[in-house]
C-alpha cells in the first residue's frame, strides 16, 4: 500500500528503467532487480531492529501496565496519523538527494534499493514512526516479522517490474487516489492511536473504580 502513496508511486517506473539501462539484458535486469529488493528490505529490517532490540530487554506485556508510556504511545501515533493527513511534512537533508549510487552491480543495486526506500520517507515516514512506537509491546520476532513483510511489501514490484519491465506501462499515475491513501492510512494511524491512548487512561485510573466506571466506552 506505501508503494501508492504520491513519493513512491511515480518513482517506481524512474528506478525500474534505471535498473534496466545499467542490467542491458533481461537476465542481468532479474539480477540486478532481486539484489535492489534486497536493498529495500535490508532498509526496513533496519528500522525494526533497535525496537527489537529493546523489546528483548524489557518485558512487553509490562508495557501496558504502564500509563505514560502505553499513553505516550498513543500520542506518537496520532501526531503520525495527522502528519500523513496533510499536517505537517517530514523533510530530508538536501545532501540525501544527491546520494547516487550505480545500479549496475549487486553491491550498487543493493545501496540502489536502499536509498530508494530512504527518498519515500517523507511520505511513509509518518507510518514507520507509528510502527516503532505501536510495535514496542510485542516480541523481537513478531517486530521483525512486522517489518520484514513491509520491506517484501515495498521491493515486490521492483522485483515482479525486473522479471517483466514492460509492466512499468501498466503502473497507474499519481493523483487524487494516492491522497485518498494517505487519508486512509492517516484514519487507521488515528483509530490505532485511540487504543493505546484508551489503554494508557484506563491503567492510569486503574487504581479507582469509581472514575474508571464513568470512562466512555471506547477507553474501556
Amino acid at each position: 500500500v506505501l508503494n501508492l502513496t504520491p513519493c513512491v508511486l511515480p518513482v517506481i517506473p524512474i528506478k525500474v528503467l534505471t535498473l534496466s539501462q545499467h542490467a542491458g539484458t533481461p537476465g542481468r535486469t532479474l539480477y540486478l532487480g532481486c539484489w535492489m529488493a534486497l536493498g529495500v528490505i535490508a532498509f526496513w529490517l533496519a528500522i525494526g531492529l533497535p525496537v527489537a532490540f529493546l523489546s528483548s530487554v524489557t518485558d512487553p506485556s509490562r508495557v501496558f501496565g504502564i500509563w505514560w508510556i502505553t499513553l505516550g504511545i498513543g500520542v506518537i501515533i496520532a501526531v503520525m496519523g495527522v502528519g500523513i493527513m496533510g499536517a505537517f511534512t517530514i523533510s530530508l537533508p538536501q545532501k540525501v538527494y544527491f546520494i547516487n549510487p550505480k545500479a549496475d552491480s549487486a553491491k550498487g543495486s543493493f545501496v540502489f534499493g536502499i536509498m530508494t526506500a530512504v527518498l519515500g520517507l517523507p511520505c511513509f515516514g509518518f507510518v514507520a514512526g507509528a510502527l516503532l512506537a505501536g510495535t514496542a509491546t510485542l516480541s523481537p520476532a513478531v517486530i521483525m516479522v512486522i517489518f520484514g513483510s513491509m520491506g517484501v511489501g515495498m521491493a515486490l514490484p521492483y522485483f515482479i517490474m525486473a522479471f517483466n519491465p514492460k509492466l512499468v506501462e501498466k503502473i497507474p499515475r499519481t493523483g487524487p487516489a494516492s491522497e485518498l491513501v494517505k487519508q486512509v492510512m492517516g484514519l487507521l494511524l488515528l483509530a490505532a492511536s485511540m487504543y493505546f491512548i484508551g489503554a494508557g487512561i484506563g491503567a492510569l485510573l486503574k487504581s479507582d473504580p469509581v472514575k474508571a466506571a464513568a470512562l466512555p466506552a471506547w477507553v474501556k
